[in-house]
């Protein structure tokens, strides 16, 4: 169980006080939904490319997780440990 400032994803009620776009969306006890997630998203992502700043996840980070997926893949079909 969490407790104090810690935050899951059964946690996150993101119109709460202390989260950061909590300015950008109605009042609290409003409920806004998974597909805003994309939104704020968006946000980092262009705010990032117009400030020439480092963004995370980034696209590095994309093709490394990309590479483990494929990897996952390929275990499954030969039914062995693969290399990465």
């Amino acid at each position: 169980m969490l407790t104090g400032d810690s935050r899951g994803y059964e946690t996150v009620l993101v119109t709460d006080e202390t989260d950061p776009y909590v300015g950008n969306w109605w009042p609290p006890g409003h409920v806004i939904g998974w597909e805003h997630t994309f939104v704020h998203e968006n946000y980092e992502f262009l705010s990032a490319v117009e400030s020439a700043g480092e963004f995370s996840p980034s696209f590095e980070d994309a093709y490394e997780v990309q590479e483990i997926l494929d990897g996952i893949e390929r275990a499954d079909e030969q039914r062995t440990w693969v290399e990465l």
